[in-house]
């Protein structure tokens, strides 16, 4: 057989508990929809993603994204250690958040949600990979929102063209996504992007 990857290794030492809740994560219909069904779980490809969002998620919650130290295997491997000795970590509050980010990224961006867009990309244009940059940026942020508010204010697909905008103008943002996308630098990138997109498009 093939050796195990990173993520399989983190499922074997990681307790019920938690590979219960990357599983259901992975499992989301939200989930599906916003990758476009393109992230296999074969090799725990997807419970990565969700362990990313947690891990992200967590530190986004104290103001502490900064803590990021650039090594994105070594920062999921403690992180797996912290959620198996925490006895009271809110995992269904995990889930949910997650959740409602799928379920908004796929309202503003449609079948591009994750994935690099340019000025000219439209929402029936050809998709692009899903870019992880983009996915624990924008997730973590999204997270924040109320789905039926957003659903209610803002138009369906609306931001393909304000991220296209972004990325195409500012060659920083694209280096970010393009280069290098788990390096804390290009991480940190992403957030402060996002964050500032939806500053100014989205109300809370």
């Amino acid at each position: 057989g093939r050796p195990l990857n990173a993520q399989e290794l983190r499922n074997c030492l990681a307790k019920d508990k938690v590979r219960n809740t990357l599983r259901e994560m992975a499992a989301l219909p939200s989930f599906k929809r916003a990758t476009g069904n393109s992230i296999s779980d074969t090799r725990m490809d997807a419970q990565e993603l969700a362990l990313r969002f947690i891990f992200f998620r967590f530190h986004y919650k104290k103001n502490a994204i900064k803590k990021y130290s650039g090594n994105m295997d070594l920062d999921l491997d403690d992180f797996v250690d912290l959620l198996n000795k925490t006895s009271d970590f809110e995992f269904d509050n995990y889930i949910l958040e997650f959740d409602t980010a799928m379920k908004i990224s796929y309202h503003l961006f449609g079948r591009h949600s994750f994935r690099k867009v340019y000025m000219d990309t439209e929402k029936d244009s050809p998709r692009s990979l899903i870019n992880k940059a983009l996915f624990v940026s924008w997730s973590v942020i999204l997270a924040d929102y109320d789905y039926n508010r957003i659903k209610g204010i803002v138009d369906r697909c609306s931001f393909i063209s304000i991220l296209g905008k972004r990325i195409t103008e500012d060659n920083y943002y694209y280096r970010a996504l393009s280069y290098g996308t788990n390096g804390r630098w290009n991480i940190l990138k992403a957030f402060n992007v996002a964050e500032e997109i939806t500053k100014v498009k989205l109300i809370k």
